[in-house]
């Protein structure tokens, strides 16, 4: 199943909303693999996450474990701020929802752009 965005069409928010329903409420062999019980919190923290930061984006794509499992997981893509000497740079990240989450915490990646200075050993 190729990675799916929630629509841009209608407001971020409630386009994000739907989809989360849609993707959570799946069965079968394309549902994502969080316990039942623990779907709830998935929602409601990652709809709080891109309420906050609004440039962030949620889908679902396939995560590689660095053991070479893969999976299909939901994730919030997109820029968030960071303040630096009154200045602000946004910068771009993809956090993944691993599926035992919230009992082990998601992974952030940043995703730095062409022209982007990363000074070692950051």
């Amino acid at each position: 199943m190729p990675p799916t965005i929630a629509s841009s069409s209608q407001p971020s928010h409630h386009s994000s909303v739907q989809f989360l329903n849609m993707v959570l409420s799946q069965r079968g062999s394309d549902s994502l693999p969080y316990e039942e019980n623990m779907k709830v919190f998935v929602k409601q923290h990652l709809v709080s996450l891109i309420k906050e930061f609004s440039s962030l984006k949620v889908k679902n794509g396939k995560f590689t474990y660095n053991d070479g499992k893969v999976v299909n997981l939901l994730q919030a893509d997109g820029t968030i701020p960071m303040y630096y000497k009154d200045v602000i740079y946004n910068i771009p990240v993809t956090i993944w929802v691993l599926e035992r989450y919230p009992r082990i915490s998601p992974r952030v990646f940043v995703n730095p752009t062409r022209n982007m200075i990363i000074k070692r050993p950051h």
